[in-house]
Order: C-alpha cells, then sequence, then structure tokens
C-alpha cells in the first residue's frame, strides 16, 4: 500500500501541464459525514471552458449509534455516482459549485433489544455541493468541497428494519493530477493580467507587398529610398579690373 501510495505521489511531480492544456484529472476522494465514510478513486473530464464532468467508485462505511428505534446499525457497501462541476472564474482552481447522484448497495448489522438482524437495502443520494480548488504548478489539484444531499431507501430484499430517508451533510476532499487530452482544446479565459508583446520583424523580412500597402497610396516601394538632389549650376565672378580671358577662335 505504502508502495503505491509512493507511485502516485512520483506520477503527481512527473505532470507539469499548464492548466490551461489540461483535459481530464484523476485521483482519489474521500467524503465523511455524521454517520459515515465514502472513499474511492475519481475522474474527471473537462466539458467546457469552466465545467466537468466527474464519475466514482468507492466504498462506502457506515457506522450509526442511535438509528432510529436501533441501537446501533453498521455496515459496509459499495457503489459510486456520477457529477457536474462548474468554476466561477477558471477552470480547475478557485471557487465552485456543481451536483452529484450516488447509488449505494449496503449490508447492514442492526442491533436492537432482543434481537440482531440484518438489511440489504439500497441508497440513492442527490446532492448539491460548493467548495474551493487549488491548482499546483506540478500538475496536481486539491479539491475541498461541502455537499448537502438527501439520502432516500429505495431499496428492496429487506430482512431487518429499514433506515428510513435522511438528510446528510457530506465534507469531501479530493486530491488529483491532471492530463491532457488527445483531441481537446479550450481557450483559457480572458484576465486584466494583460497579453504578451508580440516581436515585431525586421524591415528587411517584411514582404514589398506588405511595404506598399504601409507606405501612402500612390507611393511605390523606391519611396522608401533616399531622395537625390538636384544638380545646381556654379558660376564665378571676376574681381573688379581684371579682363577676361579671350575665347579661343577661327582668325579670319
Amino acid at each position: 500500500m505504502h508502495r503505491l501510495a509512493l507511485l502516485f505521489l512520483f506520477a503527481l511531480g512527473a505532470c507539469r501541464t499548464p492548466l490551461t492544456e489540461v483535459d481530464t484529472f484523476f485521483g482519489a476522494e474521500a467524503q465523511i459525514y455524521p454517520t459515515g465514510l465514502v472513499i474511492g478513486p475519481r475522474g474527471e473530464v473537462r466539458v467546457g471552458e469552466r465545467d466537468a464532468l466527474h464519475a466514482r467508485a468507492a466504498v462506502h462505511f457506515v457506522r450509526d449509534r442511535q438509528a432510529d428505534e436501533l441501537d446501533s446499525s453498521d455496515g459496509t457497501g459499495y457503489g459510486g455516482g456520477l457529477g457536474w462541476r462548474h468554476w466561477i472564474d477558471s477552470y480547475g482552481e478557485g471557487w465552485n459549485f456543481g451536483a452529484r447522484l450516488d447509488l449505494w448497495r449496503l449490508l447492514m448489522d442492526q442491533d436492537a433489544p432482543g434481537r440482531r438482524d440484518e438489511s440489504r437495502i439500497t441508497v440513492l443520494t442527490p446532492s448539491i455541493e460548493g467548495g474551493y480548488s487549488w491548482y499546483y504548478d506540478n500538475g496536481a489539484r486539491l479539491d475541498l468541497n461541502l455537499g448537502l444531499g438527501q439520502e432516500l431507501e429505495v431499496g428492496v430484499n429487506r430482512v431487518g428494519d429499514p433506515l428510513g430517508d435522511r438528510f446528510a451533510i457530506l465534507l469531501g476532499v479530493t486530491f488529483s493530477a491532471g492530463t491532457v487530452g488527445p483531441k481537446r482544446a479550450f481557450p483559457a479565459p480572458i484576465t486584466t493580467r494583460g497579453f504578451p508583446e508580440a516581436d515585431e520583424p525586421a524591415l528587411d523580412e517584411i514582404e514589398p507587398e506588405v511595404i506598399e500597402e504601409i507606405v501612402e497610396p500612390g507611393v511605390g516601394v523606391s519611396a522608401l529610398e533616399p531622395p537625390t538632389l538636384p544638380e545646381v549650376p556654379m558660376t564665378v565672378e571676376q574681381p573688379a579690373g581684371v579682363a577676361s580671358e579671350p575665347s579661343v577662335g577661327t582668325v579670319n
């Protein structure tokens, strides 16, 4: 058992996936309530930007010392359930709420004055829940939730006394690791933290057609070349009293 726990922790440490890319979570969940304990593996699949569906299979332990007219009613059983969860800010972290439906098959040992019986009962438990999720950089997630549910006895084949319907308050904790699905992608929610700066391409990397769109309409790429200065004629003024040189010509 200790080796399995160490292997599970090692797998969590080896998983380093950004939360925006996480598609599924797998781990273990435990719920306690005044007269029982539920524990077992749990899986979760993301179905939207901030929504997920989850399922579990679990073992159910019951220890009730004041079960209506009985002195005690202890038992064990198995079952599981399906649920939905929605996060308020972003998927996998922060405040969340949801609902779930569990079905249990229990074998109860009932002690009453002067007799001892057994009951095989089936319990359906719809509930609503809310809580908080913490996501860590190593890919692990911790969930703490409080649920309000109603235990409905719907089973048959009872030998002893029925336990009856009850209201239940359940405190749950889940520890799981995230993985990336093969063909699923969800955009990260827009926040006020800003956007990453994009690298501007160099001028020599821009295509000429793009440059023509950047320059004013009607001006080609040649507008980016340096202008050519016009030629200016130069005149030399002669000092006063100096005769100009005669021009060379033909003598008749």
